[in-house]
């Protein structure tokens, strides 16, 4: 199995974690769909060999989920929305989910 490396500086400490590691810390935090974030905080950082946007290995993981938490202000990361998002606008989204 070719395994892309992890950030450059990343110790094996820094393993990335599982997305049921994720979940687990998600559902902990109060997410409203921990499944959905933790399979797309896990797609993008591995997408991005675990690397933080400044290019440094990411340390502490659940420190980051903490940190998407405040920014994202509970997301909803489910595929309806990633579907419907392809094809609208946020604001007429947020209509749909007034009706």
């Amino acid at each position: 199995m070719n395994v892309e490396p992890l950030c450059k500086g990343a110790k094996e400490s820094d393993f990335p974690p599982t997305p049921k590691d994720v979940e687990v810390f998600a559902r902990q935090r109060g997410f409203a769909d921990p499944l959905g974030f933790a399979k797309y905080f896990t797609d993008y950082y591995t997408l991005s060999n675990w690397c933080q946007s400044n290019g440094k290995p990411m340390r502490n993981w659940r420190q980051v989920v903490m940190t998407w938490e405040l920014t994202s202000k509970q997301r909803d990361f489910s595929p309806r929305k990633k579907k419907l998002m392809r094809q609208m606008t946020e604001e007429e989204y947020e209509k749909t989910l007034r009706e």
